[in-house]
């Protein structure tokens, strides 16, 4: 209940009987099909409350990839038309976390996120460091500046030890699925990931 009075307390919905029922009626399939549980979709939450939507509670491309340092490259608009399946330009707190829930499900995610973080780090390494990450993302998009760099690198280093491990790649993936699609580029010889 309390993380449903946040969802409708963001999208500026009254507090009624009838709106609690619309608004759990929504996230039901996240829980129920997906399995998320309420930590994840508050965490979730956060992060798309960090994207600033607007008053209708939808979140703009730009605002949406700002908040890890990426710009709206052609890769991204990809990655973000598979949330906008409306073709609204803009995203609802709902789309982001079905459309998360949705890619974890994925029977070959965790083999996906294994083997992009093998072909990411230098060969006899155990980490990615933000040089390893930038030759990364030079293989299906151009690197962001420096800030920005830093910041989407920051986002992948959980435990901000200043190098990217296993669990820190693996955690960041599993928080945001989606950013594994960042990384095809490197993976497409022995894994296909379709980029909506």
């Amino acid at each position: 209940q309390l993380f449903i009075s946040h969802v409708g307390s963001f999208q500026s919905i009254v507090h009624t009987a009838f709106s609690y029922v619309v608004v759990s009626d929504s996230l039901y399939i996240c829980f129920q099909v997906y399995g998320v549980s309420t930590a994840e979709a508050m965490e979730l939450l956060e992060h798309f409350l960090a994207m600033n939507p607007d008053s209708d509670g939808r979140v703009k491309a730009q605002d949406f990839w700002a908040i890890f340092g990426l710009d709206c490259s052609p890769l991204c608009k990809k990655i973000f038309h598979y949330f906008d399946f409306e073709n609204k330009e803009s995203v609802t707190f709902r789309q982001f976390l079905v459309g998360c829930a949705h890619l974890r499900k994925q029977p070959l995610f965790e083999g996906v996120c294994e083997t992009a973080f093998e072909k990411c780090k230098a060969p006899g390494t155990s980490d990615i460091s933000l040089a390893q990450l930038a030759d990364a993302l030079r293989s299906g998009m151009l690197p962001p500046a420096d800030d920005g760099m830093l910041k989407l690198f920051e986002t992948f280093d959980i435990d901000d030890d200043d190098k990217i491990s296993r669990d820190d790649f693996v955690a960041c993936l599993a928080r945001f699925p989606f950013m594994i699609a960042l990384f095809a580029g490197r993976i497409n010889g022995e894994v296909y990931i379709e980029i909506v």
